[in-house]
């Protein structure tokens, strides 16, 4: 009974936890789009788009006359899994987040894995900013780095 009773719990919180294919790319879509920040003289632009049954995106900085890819992003079901892959340009390895929760104005990501960042989150404020978060545990100390972007 005790083993019975444990299952259903479990069952529950895994039921509660993940998200149906539809629900996770319609609560994900508004980051469907080209987000710019400032920063010392550059544009750090996060770039989105709709593809088939994923989001695409990439991570470039920009100083007016350079434009650098930095890093490229797929929101996309990996194994029945909603999940973030980040890959460095130039690098082979990628990073797979699971999806933690999402609704119509933020997706939250994690990795239990040991590198840094272990969580990111992205947060609609309003119809032309987004927050994106990016925290976790590095090295001996924990960071969290908070990042507001406009909509282009």
């Amino acid at each position: 009974m005790k083993n019975l009773f444990t299952l259903l719990i479990l069952s529950l919180i895994l039921g509660a936890c993940s998200s149906s294919s539809e629900s996770v790319l319609e609560d994900s879509n508004w980051l469907n789009n080209t987000w710019l920040r400032e920063y010392a003289g550059n544009t750090q632009i996060e770039n989105w788009k709709k593809s088939d049954q994923t989001l695409q995106g990439n991570g470039a900085f920009a100083n007016g006359v350079d434009t650098t890819e930095m890093v490229k992003y797929q929101i996309t079901n990996l194994n029945g899994d909603w999940v973030l892959i980040t890959q460095d340009v130039g690098f082979e390895d990628q990073l797979i987040y699971s999806i933690k929760s999402s609704n119509s104005d933020s997706c939250v990501f994690v990795n239990s894995g040991g590198e840094w960042p272990q969580l990111i989150k992205y947060k609609k404020l309003g119809a032309n900013q987004m927050e994106k978060t990016i925290s976790g545990q590095n090295g001996s100390m924990k960071k969290e780095i908070s990042l507001t972007f406009n909509r282009k």
